[in-house]
């Protein structure tokens, strides 16, 4: 689905950065770059990707959480 506002947002140590990717493009895909803060190993990130669409309702989500191993 093309035209569809994408939103992230990445809780590392205590602190959450949200960022918005764009809309959705004809293969119903987005990508974009990321500013967030170097990562130390061994500790926990929470990923929480959310797709909007009329009148602002959640239309998709998803999540995850890892350890940093690098």
């Amino acid at each position: 689905v093309s035209g569809i506002p994408v939103f992230l947002s990445v809780t590392y140590r205590g602190d959450t950065f949200a960022q918005a990717l764009g809309e959705t493009g004809e293969a119903g895909t987005v990508a974009g770059p990321l500013n967030l803060p170097g990562f130390v190993p061994g500790e926990e990130v929470g990923v929480e990707v959310l797709a909007y669409g009329a009148a602002n309702h959640i239309v998709g989500e998803s999540g995850l959480s890892f350890k940093t191993w690098w």
